[in-house]
């Protein structure tokens, strides 16, 4: 049976550039065409697992579910000014129907952390927890983290919506410069290591980008001004503001607005799926100083 590497090549499907790094015992897979930064680059498909195989299959999902989600004629899946809640899984694994049944379950999720995130933040009435973490994540490798980048702790925020179906964990680094680096996924409220696997994968990869950022001059894009603003510490005060500030009122999901399979052209080789909530917040826009990165 052939890779799923060497059957997107045979379908001229994969990126021209694949590059791999290792963090511990951690592997980070970059897929792209062209790079847009040389710092946290939006079009580069990321892939971080402690599983390099697993590494290397995120990336290049990701990648095919960038390509592909555009070819959507449905209004209600059409890609709009971002990818928000869109998701694909490779048919190869266990077949079509599980390809179908997880890409919408990725999708639901992605989803579900975008609408948390913005809404805990936005409305400080929000309820969540603040905890010690992340609980799944091997101890070596958040000391390891801790040290390397020099952090003052490593928490756990928790928000959990008021059917206590879905949970988002935003891993949230402290720096002893008074910056704050975060990572975030949410899962099914049982679900802790599927979500703290992939926020401290994230987490990781903003805190690289940021020292790196650090050591070197450029013009940044907004994601990136977002990501420095932060973990330079000048936005510290509406961080710690919004951590002690507490709140008592539950986060309700809505309907979906989008909830669909997307027609594209590969559907045989990979499933794309995309769910938005009705109303969904903005994540990555709004002022600079939003903590949703």
């Amino acid at each position: 049976m052939r890779t799923f590497l060497q059957e997107l090549r045979l379908r001229k499907l994969a990126p021209r550039q694949i590059e791999v790094a290792r963090w511990n015992a951690w592997t980070m897979v970059s897929s792209y065409d062209s790079l847009s930064s040389n710092f946290i680059s939006e079009t580069v498909s990321m892939g971080i697992d402690n599983n390099s195989e697993l590494a290397v299959l995120k990336s290049l999902t990701e990648y095919c579910e960038r390509r592909l989600s555009r070819e959507s004629e449905d209004p209600v899946t059409r890609l709009t000014k971002r990818t928000d809640g869109f998701a694909a899984f490779p048919c190869y694994v266990r077949g079509q129907d599980y390809s179908r049944i997880q890409a919408r379950e990725n999708a639901l999720n992605e989803a579900t952390e975008r609408y948390l995130w913005a809404r805990w933040w936005d409305d400080h009435n929000s309820k969540f927890q603040l905890e010690n973490g992340p609980s799944s994540i091997n101890r070596s490798d958040v000391n390891t983290l801790i040290n390397e980048f020099n952090l003052k702790s490593v928490r756990s925020i928790n928000v959990t919506d008021s059917l206590e179906n879905k949970t988002l964990t935003v891993l949230i680094a402290e720096t002893f410069n008074g910056g704050f680096v975060t990572g975030g996924s949410a899962s099914n409220s049982r679900e802790v290591g599927r979500r703290e696997l992939p926020a401290f994968g994230e987490l990781l990869r903003h805190l690289i980008v940021f020292r790196k950022m650090e050591k070197e001059s450029a013009t940044h894009s907004f994601y990136e001004q977002r990501l420095f603003g932060f973990a330079s510490g000048n936005w510290a005060d509406l961080v710690r503001a919004r951590l002690a500030s507490g709140g008592t009122v539950d986060i309700v999901l809505p309907s979906l607005e989008a909830d669909s399979e997307v027609c594209q052209s590969e559907m045989d080789l990979v499933s794309v799926h995309r769910c938005l909530y009705s109303g969904q917040p903005e994540f990555m826009g709004g002022p600079l100083e939003r903590l949703c990165i």
